[in-house]
């Protein structure tokens, strides 16, 4: 059996999602605690996050048949920014994307958009 690389999920993670190969193992993608890889010739492939002293590290095994689209949104959301919404947001998640929260002078919280 020829090998299933998974070809459409590394590239939309080099592409859109800000993942790099690693250059000592090949077909072994990284960004920040998360690594995804191929791990047999039908195509299964495994997502691993790195744990830290304050959270555990786990990993999700993902079948031959599981969609592209799939993979790609958990590997996005265990790469992501912000823990709490998964996402890029830098942990601003109640506000929508450009928005900027800040204090006036009379200490009232405000939101504006950039």
């Amino acid at each position: 059996m020829d090998w299933n690389m998974r070809e459409n999920v590394s590239e939309e993670l080099l592409e859109f999602h800000g993942w790099f190969e690693d250059p000592s193992f090949s077909q072994v993608f990284r960004r920040r605690d998360a690594k995804w890889t191929v791990i047999q010739a039908d195509g299964t492939s495994v997502l691993t996050v790195t744990g830290t002293p304050d959270t555990p590290g786990y990993s999700v095994p993902f079948g031959p048949n599981v969609p592209h689209f799939l993979i790609v949104r958990a590997c996005a959301e265990a790469a992501s920014d912000c823990p709490r919404c998964g996402t890029a947001c830098e942990e601003d998640c109640m506000e929508p994307d450009g928005v900027v929260f800040g204090v006036d002078g009379d200490g009232a919280a405000y939101s504006r958009v950039l």
